[in-house]
């Protein structure tokens, strides 16, 4: 009878840290994929060329620019403390996000695919058909928005997604919130 005890106590902890170390792992991937999408549109905005200005500028005020314009203010960088607090707080936001949620929560797109979780919704959204992404998203709804709001409780991702209206900048959006860029 003690020993059946033990090998369940046993068995329950390995099930345990497997089950713990599977949720890092897909933390760890989200993360990751985030941080490349963030990159990427970064990227594309460095490559497109800017317009120069037509205008030249005088030489008296060029300078009375150049002293108008402020030095930039040199800031202390955070305390270890905080930082690992700020990770801990990202890794909780991940997995609440990508964790699976009851079949009677899955957000059904118009086309009749289910959305698991947030971060499926982000990847989702390269192959979503235009008429399908503007029948959830109006300039009078956001049905993103409120699924977000209601099942997943994360207030700070639903307003942000509220007054999105393209799906690139909806996945840009999702993925900047997953890797923890406010």
């Amino acid at each position: 009878m003690a020993k059946r005890k033990a090998i369940r106590k046993k068995t329950a902890r390995k099930t345990r840290k497997v089950a713990k170390a599977r949720k890092k792992r897909v933390v760890r991937k989200t993360r990751k994929k985030a941080r490349k999408a963030v990159k990427k549109v970064r990227k594309a905005k460095k490559s497109t060329p800017r317009k120069k200005a037509t205008r030249k500028r005088s030489k008296k005020t060029r300078k009375v620019a150049k002293k108008a314009r402020k030095k930039p203010v040199r800031r202390k960088a955070p305390k270890r403390d905080n930082a690992a607090k700020q990770r801990t707080t990202s890794r909780k936001r991940v997995y609440n996000l990508t964790r699976e949620v009851p079949d009677h929560q899955y957000f059904i797109l118009a086309n009749g695919k289910p959305v698991k979780h947030v971060a499926e919704l982000a990847s989702l959204l390269d192959q979503l058909e235009e008429h399908v992404f503007d029948h959830h998203v109006t300039p009078d709804k956001n049905d993103f928005h409120s699924w977000v709001k209601d099942v997943f409780a994360d207030v700070q991702l639903a307003r942000k997604i509220a007054g999105v209206g393209s799906k690139k900048r909806l996945q840009l959006v999702i993925y900047k919130h997953l890797a923890g860029h406010e």
